[in-house]
């Protein structure tokens, strides 16, 4: 048995892909953030402090009084000059009172935060620069680590419009194709489906469009088709019917009158051997041409069917021969196991336990028993038969073949076949190793 395949909604793809996407994008964006913001951060301060101490540099060397040091001390820089001839501190003002002690300045100039630190000589001046910095890269780091959850919460959003959206479009899309499958539903022409634009306009949904329409379209082509072969197939049998109708309405009439004959006949010459014999093909060619027209009726006007007890229909069947029983001195060992229940036409199963029984007591000799077993899903029939070696099982039942003088026609287990051929049973025949003909009618499986 092959295994059920997981169907997945369109709506459930799109979410489940857009969360795996949008996790393996924000993994990526904090995991590049974390590693390289810090880093990225420190060398702009590096870049901007260098920048800095180089317009210090300059400002120094074109202005011997200081002054153009003030605004980069407004800015956030700690600046000292040391006077290498006077050994005195030139800037600051507030520094002029200090010596030699130029490591206690320079540690001064950051002793509330760590920062950047270079120092230079500009002629005679000993130049220390230094700028604070309040945050480094480890610091960095652990700040856009707390922020994971607000960049968490804030992806999920994006991600829920996002899947919403996508989700609108396709639930849209499949919308139109729903109006589509309702038309086809409803039957309606392959011409107005065609031309009817159901305003698809995802490319996907849009080839499922197409094809639908191609498919209906070749559909209802066949099916008109179809619908015509049938209409002329019921119209010739129709003509079979009313032909074989009328062809067994005219057999009759030469029928009785060639039966009325011979009966004549037989008045006339009693002692005639020939006559009976005559007679009796004369009744089997009658039966023979009723049945036929029978069977024919009832394939064609239709059935009426109905639930039925196959042992209830076989007593009432037995009953109509008593008479070729009791001649014949043969006994029917008839055993019900469970009651066969069918979903039959009443007539024509009356007519199948018919024929059977009459093949049964045609075939079988005198003074011997015919054995009926009636199952829950099956029939079974046996009778003894004599000059088993001429019967070839692969004609039985074929229409006209005949195995010895006193053989039948073959028509009787023929039209059986026929009859079952609408209904879930079959017939079948064979001879068994106590040299017993066995009909069994089972249901398929």
């Amino acid at each position: 048995m092959p295994n059920k395949r997981v169907l997945w909604k369109t709506s459930t793809v799109i979410i489940f892909s857009t969360i795996i996407m949008a996790a393996i994008l924000f993994i990526t964006i904090v995991s590049v953030i974390s590693s390289n913001l810090g880093k990225q951060i420190e060398r702009v301060q590096q870049e901007t402090f260098n920048q800095a101490t180089e317009a210090v540099k300059d400002s120094i060397v074109s202005d011997p009084t200081l002054a153009g040091l003030d605004p980069f001390i407004r800015k956030g820089y700690k600046i000292s000059v040391f006077n290498t001839t006077s050994k005195m501190f030139i800037y600051p003002k507030a520094l002029s009172s200090w010596a030699l002690d130029t490591e206690s300045v320079n540690i001064s100039l950051l002793e509330d935060s760590d920062g950047y630190l270079t120092t230079f000589t500009v002629g005679n001046k000993q130049v220390s620069v230094g700028y604070p910095v309040q945050l480094q890269a480890p610091e960095i780091k652990m700040i856009v680590l707390k922020s994971i959850p607000i960049l968490l919460v804030m992806t999920l959003i994006i991600v829920a419009i996002i899947a919403g959206l996508y989700i609108f479009l396709y639930r849209n899309e499949k919308n139109k194709l729903n109006k589509l499958f309702h038309l086809t539903e409803k039957r309606v022409a392959s011409e107005t489906i065609s031309e009817t634009d159901f305003g698809i306009r995802v490319k996907d949904y849009a080839i499922i469009e197409k094809q639908v329409k191609a498919l209906y379209d070749s559909l209802e082509t066949s099916n008109n088709k179809m619908q015509q072969e049938m209409l002329l197939v019921k119209e010739l049998e129709r003509a079979n019917v009313s032909l074989l109708q009328g062809i067994t309405h005219e057999m009759k009439t030469p029928l009785m009158s060639t039966k009325l004959l011979i009966g004549q006949l037989q008045t006339q010459i009693p002692n005639n051997e020939t006559i009976p014999s005559v007679l009796q093909q004369m009744t089997n060619l009658e039966r023979l041409i009723h049945e036929v027209l029978f069977v024919t009726q009832k394939k064609y006007a239709g059935k009426e069917d109905k639930t039925i007890f196959l042992s209830t229909v076989l007593q009432q069947t037995l009953e109509k021969y008593d008479v070729l029983l009791d001649d014949k001195d043969i006994h029917v060992d008839l055993i019900i196991e469970a009651e066969f229940q069918m979903k039959f036409d009443i007539k024509l199963i009356e007519k199948i336990l018919s024929n059977l029984l009459s093949n049964a007591i045609h075939y079988t000799n005198e003074h011997t028993i015919i054995r009926i077993v009636i199952t829950a899903d099956s029939f079974t029939m046996n009778n003894p038969i004599t000059n088993v070696n001429i019967i070839n099982m692969e004609n039985i039942g074929k229409p006209f073949v005949s195995f010895g003088p006193s053989g039948g026609t073959g028509l009787g287990l023929y039209l059986i076949k026929m009859m079952l051929l609408n209904y879930p049973y079959e017939l079948k025949t064979y001879i068994n190793d106590s040299n017993m003909f066995v009909a069994k009618i089972n249901k398929l499986e």
